[in-house]
């Protein structure tokens, strides 16, 4: 047995499905507002890694692992100039590795891309990466241990879907 429904749209709906559209539309302010509030939220996953979640010498990876101790020299000198004892923010939420964090959009034929990354350090990358032993051969015994602080933190990934659940909410539930 077959069943046909037959509707009539009327004019509520079409508006309604018109300001749907244009809400959802990549131009829009709604979606404007979404960039800034995931844009808000990856730089807030970045400070909470490296500052908020860090205890005594130590910061948190992506996964929230702990990274590996400085080096004792580093330590020293830290201790000399009075600087917070984080790993790769002993300056606080003035160190570089939180100021020169940058997020932007691109827009690439149909899609946004969030680009995020450290703005003016290249360095980081060893620290990224890591060095092996007798990787420079100026200093052969000298080696630095990897720091994951790439990428978002499952923390940060909740907020950005809780962003997203908000904006799909804002959109389905009011007009503009």
């Amino acid at each position: 047995m077959q069943i046909k429904l037959v509707t009539r749209e009327s004019g509520a709906l079409r508006r309604r499905l018109r300001e749907v559209q244009a809400d959802i539309d990549p131009r829009s302010r709604k979606f404007d507002r979404l960039r800034t509030e995931v844009k808000r939220a990856i730089v807030e996953d970045n400070t909470d890694k490296l500052y908020r979640s860090a205890s005594a010498m130590t910061g948190v990876d992506r996964f929230g692992k702990a990274l590996a101790q400085p080096a004792t020299s580093t330590v020293k000198g830290w201790t000399r100039k009075g600087l917070v004892r984080q790993i790769l923010a002993p300056h606080g939420l003035s160190s570089r590795t939180i100021t020169n964090f940058r997020v932007s959009w691109q827009h690439t034929g149909k899609q946004w891309r969030a680009v995020i990354g450290w703005v003016g350090m290249p360095w980081l990358i060893y620290h990224l990466m890591g060095c092996a032993k007798g990787s420079n051969a100026k200093r052969p015994n000298w080696s630095l241990r990897r720091r994951d602080i790439g990428g978002i933190a499952p923390k940060g990934m909740a907020a950005i879907r809780g962003v997203f659940a908000r904006f799909t909410r804002s959109v389905v539930k009011s007009g503009r």
